[in-house]
């Protein structure tokens, strides 16, 4: 079967495990689909977010004339990370790959947590699909929301505007970055988060 976002993705992936927790796994630079083959050859639920991009190439000759064109590619949303639902065995397996750099642990927040901002890269990795995805953007000062429907339904961000088009952009503590995906708030529906309170 063909690796796109729509085949990457398991729904079962997400169900809370006591035995293998999920954890975010740092793989060196350009091994993250290499573990994911491993991973998915021994039985271990993982998730390997992506995006699409453009590949170009610059050397296309046709009767004697020098041409470009651009490819649709694959690439993952957050190069070097990896998700994976890990027993103590899973872990051994994977470290003796040579793929890993660590495994990031999660003890500053649960299990649910992570599980509810994979939920949102999900939402945002289907979004990529016919919308450009920002990786990393630059936190910019905007509105918080809670989204009641649609694709994005459950999910806290910001709206931000930029370029008069609207961004609604993530935080994600799993991975220590921003993603944002351009998006028509009139789609919608959206109640305001109130800030935090100064205490």
């Amino acid at each position: 079967m063909e690796l796109t976002p729509q085949t990457n993705f398991n729904e079962d992936f997400l169900l809370p495990r006591a035995d293998a927790p999920i954890v975010p796994v740092y793989t060196k630079s350009l091994h993250e689909l290499k573990l994911q083959h491993f991973c998915q050859t021994q039985g271990i639920p993982c998730y390997l977010p992506l995006r699409q991009t453009w590949k170009i190439h610059n050397q296309v000759s046709f009767k004697k004339k020098s041409y470009t064109y651009r490819k649709t590619v694959l690439r993952p949303l957050f190069p070097s990370y990896l998700f994976a639902a890990l027993t103590h065995a899973h872990r051994l397996m994977l470290l003796k790959t040579g793929s890993v750099i660590r495994f990031c642990e999660t003890e500053s927040y649960s299990q649910e947590h992570l599980i509810g901002e994979l939920k949102m890269v999900r939402q945002m990795e289907l979004i990529g699909l016919n919308s450009e995805l920002e990786v990393n953007p630059a936190i910019r000062e905007g509105q918080r929301f809670y989204i009641e429907s649609g694709n994005l339904e459950g999910s806290y961000g910001t709206l931000v505007k930029k370029d008069k088009a609207y961004y609604w952009t993530v935080e994600l503590e799993c991975v220590h970055g921003v993603i944002a995906a351009r998006i028509d708030p009139t789609n919608y529906k959206m109640t305001p988060v109130p800030p935090p309170s100064q205490s």
